[in-house]
């Protein structure tokens, strides 16, 4: 991986924190390339389209049909779902001989330990109290290498690196568990970073946005000192 963008004009909170880009890592790599449009998605939305059918809705059965085609990321939201690469890798193989166009395969990786700290909607598998930081790094070692496969070599990748996550770090100190789990979250993602460095994946950072961090003189001055750690 060569190309790192942060996915937020929260970017300018911490300019220190990141490195000047090469002129190779400057360009997009949706460049030249056609998102993947994953075929695991649009068979679950065939129940919806039944749905609609019985209904006798050919209108959002029709809407259902055209959303099939489009574009999505794959969630690598707990250590099973890593099971799925190969499956994704191949449908997008097959994409790409078929249409001739190479195909960018978009994923997000999401499952630091004691994920969502300052909510339980997103509650995740890992616990940092049961050796959870440990366990993450052996989920991106395990993503890393899927994505070095030989197949895998054949596609490009955007990868999504842990939504959210930077936000409630910046943010939500105030929240005991997020103050717990910060500098896991600092040393995972990191971590993830490292591992990552792999020349067909671009990595995508969230940086969480001017509605979240707050654009007040008073708010931006209190995070800053947060984000550019």
């Amino acid at each position: 991986m060569h190309y790192l963008k942060v996915l937020s004009s929260a970017l300018a909170l911490a300019p220190a924190v990141m490195a000047a880009p090469s002129d190779a890592a400057d360009a997009s790599p949706y460049i030249g390339k056609t998102p993947f449009a994953n075929k695991g998605y649009a068979l679950k939305l065939e129940e919806t389209i039944a749905y609609f059918n019985e209904q006798g809705d050919s209108l959002n059965a029709a809407r259902t049909r055209t959303v099939q085609k489009i574009p999505t990321f794959a969630w690598i939201s707990e250590i099973k779902n890593i099971a799925d690469i190969p499956g994704l890798v191949s449908d997008a193989l097959e994409a790409q001989a078929a249409t001739g166009e190479k195909q960018l395969l978009q994923v997000v990786v999401y499952n630091l330990p004691d994920r969502d700290c300052s909510a339980k909607a997103s509650a995740g598998e890992l616990v940092l109290a049961d050796d959870g930081l440990n366990k993450y790094k052996k989920y991106i070692d395990d993503i890393a290498a899927e994505l070095q496969t030989e197949s895998a070599q054949q596609l490009s990748f955007a990868l999504v690196i842990e939504p959210d996550s930077l936000g409630n770090i910046v943010t939500n100190l105030d929240v005991p568990k997020c103050a717990g789990a910060a500098d896991a979250y600092k040393e995972g993602i990191s971590y993830a970073i490292a591992k990552l460095q792999i020349p067909n994946v671009a990595l995508y950072i969230d940086a969480a946005h001017g509605g979240w961090l707050g654009r007040e003189e008073a708010r931006f001055h209190r995070h800053r000192p947060r984000a550019r750690d």
